[in-house]
């Protein structure tokens, strides 16, 4: 299972973005792999795009409705050891 990370994702849909191209290869890499992203990482992503890239309101639309519809949207607190998945209550 791969957490994806807000930095990653706009160095993925930003084409001038700096890392652009080694997102490009982790995108291929992790291609039919489980992949999660959370809420408060679409946010993020959205506020740099907004706030940051200064990316058009359509853009980030389109940006957001794949986001939530590419990924496992996750719910849970991930601990990044691998071991632990407990629920939020």
């Amino acid at each position: 299972m791969i957490f994806i990370d807000a930095n990653y994702l706009v160095s993925l849909y930003i084409k001038s973005e700096y890392h652009y191209n080694r997102a490009l290869e982790i995108y291929h890499e992790i291609e039919g792999k489980k992949q999660i992203i959370s809420k408060s990482i679409i946010a993020e992503t959205i506020n740099i795009l907004h706030t940051k890239i200064k990316a058009y309101p359509e853009d980030i639309e389109r940006i957001y409705n794949e986001l939530i519809n590419k990924y496992q949207v996750s719910f849970y607190k991930y601990y990044f050891n691998n071991i632990f998945i407990f629920p939020l209550i």
